[in-house]
């Protein structure tokens, strides 16, 4: 290490200062134990400098102040040139002898990746979407598969005082949109006021035979029966039940209780897509 601008008291009889140079008595010189005081810098080789102000302890090359040590920490104050072909980012590691800076990959969406809505199905009358996915896959292969469904909901019913039906052919549809499944996860029945007597419902869905006619309902494939002073009730058997592309659902009442009014039943589902 060359020290500059180091100034010397008792270099000359005449006591002026004497500047130490690059004498060959100077060019190494062991200050173990001892502090080198009152310097303007310290010449690591032609280019680099530290250099202390107050707290602040900075290393300069060629006039340009790269890094320094504060009480604030240690800072990098020129960025290092990027490199498009490695995706890092610098991280302390605790873990070494003093702690050291070092890389790691900044991110796990490396290249060859793929991020793609998948369907099951045609998403036709005769082939509709049964299942749809996002999955991500890398280079390791597939490693995330997200269920993506749509909620529906739709309802049925009467307003007003409750009466029985008509043929079930002849009762409002609800019709599943030509492409999709629909799959019912809840249904629900309610009542503005309860029957002082028993109300029994029905459920049919029909297939669209394509040529234009509505499907001519058979017998139900559901019945529920809402027990006399009840507004609110279930249809558990009705859980599950899937409906396919462009299929008709209508439901009934088929007694109506004394006195029950307002009726609604609300269907929870799921879209296949």
């Amino acid at each position: 290490m060359v020290l500059r601008e180091c100034v010397a008291t008792a270099g000359g009889a005449s006591g002026v200062p004497d500047n130490l140079g690059n004498h060959t008595a100077t060019q190494n010189i062991n200050l173990a134990g001892f502090g080198i005081y009152n310097t303007s810098g310290v010449n690591i080789d032609t280019n680099w400098d530290i250099h202390q102000s107050g707290t602040s302890l900075s290393f300069d090359r060629t006039g340009t102040r790269h890094a320094a040590i504060t009480t604030g920490g240690t800072a990098i104050l020129r960025a290092p040139s990027l490199d498009n072909a490695i995706n890092n980012v610098l991280v302390w590691d605790s873990g070494t002898a003093g702690g050291t800076v070092k890389r790691r990959t900044a991110s796990t969406i490396e290249t060859n990746t793929t991020l793609v809505l998948t369907h099951s199905g045609s998403a036709t009358g005769a082939d509709p979407y049964t299942t749809s996915r996002l999955v991500y896959t890398n280079e390791s292969g597939t490693i995330t598969q997200i269920d993506y469904r749509d909620t529906i909901y739709f309802e049925q019913g009467q307003a007003g005082g409750i009466i029985v039906d008509g043929p079930m052919d002849e009762q409002p549809r609800f019709i599943v949109p030509s492409g999709f499944q629909i799959e019912l996860n809840s249904v629900y029945v309610t009542l503005g006021k309860a029957g002082t007597t028993d109300t029994t419902l029905q459920f049919n869905y029909a297939n669209d035979p394509g040529d234009g006619s509505a499907p001519v309902q058979g017998s139900a494939d559901s019945t529920l029966l809402i027990p006399a002073d009840d507004v609110y009730t279930k249809w558990p058997a009705l859980a599950g039940v899937v409906l396919n592309s462009e299929q008709h659902v209508q439901t009934r009442v088929n007694l109506a209780g004394s006195g029950a009014q307002s009726l609604v039943i609300h269907f929870w589902g799921k879209t296949t897509r």
